[in-house]
């Protein structure tokens, strides 16, 4: 077991390939509050795949945050408030599981999971810890401003945003120490990070706004600000950075934009899940939905276009978590408490 863990840890230092990284990503248009353009139809893509059907799946046993890195897939599962938790790792070569649980600290609230080359970082409500994943013992404990919405490991350092009393807060924190580096103010209720090529985006889930930010080593400063559709029934809830677009989940709708001009090019409709959201690679971006029989399911769209790419793949009664690991994507179903694993044709 630890000599499998340690080999996964050497990985991680050398990269981790996180959902929503994309190469050659650039963005400039001064720093201005932008407006949404219009919508045009893009060309659809071609030709349509037929995909695998979804592996039997690997039983979790609780609600689970899930994390992808370097041939790993990590499980943080919470088998309910005051429990103690279990950190499972999957081996995506073999999809099979590597070792035994190891034991995370009892919390109330739903854990935030985030593994990269910093290492594997968890937290829950303003708690936040590093965890030593050979052993399951805790390296570093240490608290946030204020309750975690999202948590994320991208360049050089752990990025979380959190609530202080009715505002926002991006914050940027040393893996060295745990401590906050840097901060900027969010919208009233952040709901989601991604952080790739100098720039991290934050979507609000009350403003129905995209906020830009530039990431420097002297700081974290916002630059723009990107207004979404306002609608009494969506709000964003994911965003990733894939194939030189900006990619932002709304329930039952993914939103494309162009980080050149800030304009939003494009929407695909999907039919809505309650646990929606989206996961970027593996062919294109992953988004969980519903069959027309309401079972859960996923669907892949076109990177290029943000348009459906084969049929929908039924996957369970409630998916809710989904991540890609450079060949397939992974989902969890929270009615049965289990992963399964689908494949593009």
């Amino acid at each position: 077991m630890r000599a499998r863990t340690a080999l996964a840890l050497a990985a991680l230092a050398a990269g981790c390939s996180a959902c929503g990284a994309s190469a050659g990503l650039h963005i400039e248009d001064g720093g201005h509050t932008v407006r949404l353009h219009r919508v045009t139809s893009p060309a659809p893509p071609s030709p349509p795949t037929v995909h695998a059907h979804p592996t039997h799946g690997i039983e979790l046993g609780g609600p689970a945050a899930l994390a992808y890195a370097t041939g790993t897939l990590w499980c943080a599962v919470q088998p309910g408030p005051g429990l103690l938790g279990s950190l499972i790792m999957v081996d995506t070569t073999t999809g099979r599981r590597v070792g035994q649980p190891l034991p995370l600290p009892p919390v109330d609230q739903p854990y935030l999971l985030a593994v990269g080359p910093d290492g594997v970082w968890l937290a829950s409500g303003a708690r936040l810890w590093r965890i030593d994943p050979t052993g399951g013992g805790i390296a570093f404990s240490g608290r946030l401003p204020g309750p975690a919405t999202t948590l994320t490991d991208a360049a050089g350092s752990i990025w979380a945003t959190v609530v202080v009393g009715s505002s926002g807060r991006v914050v940027r924190i040393s893996p060295a120490t745990g401590s906050v580096v840097a901060q900027a103010p969010a919208g009233p209720a952040p709901s989601a990070l991604t952080v790739a090529n100098g720039l991290a985006w934050v979507t609000d889930s009350v403003d129905q706004s995209i906020g830009r930010y530039a990431v420097t080593k002297a700081g974290l400063r916002q630059t723009g600000t990107i207004p979404l559709p306002r609608s009494t029934v969506r709000a964003p809830t994911q965003i990733t950075v894939y194939g030189g677009f900006v990619w932002a989940y709304e329930r039952g709708r993914v939103t494309r934009i162009d980080p050149a001009s800030s304009a939003v090019v494009g929407t695909t409709k999907v039919t809505a899940a309650p646990g929606g959201t989206i996961a970027a690679g593996s062919g294109g971006i992953w988004v969980i939905t519903r069959t027309r029989a309401h079972r859960g399911a996923v669907r892949l769209l076109d990177a290029a276009s943000g348009l459906a790419i084969g049929r929908r793949i039924a996957v369970g009664a409630d998916p809710t978590a989904i991540v890609t690991d450079g060949r397939g994507a992974w989902v969890f179903d929270a009615t049965t408490t289990r992963l399964v694993r689908v494949y593009p044709g």
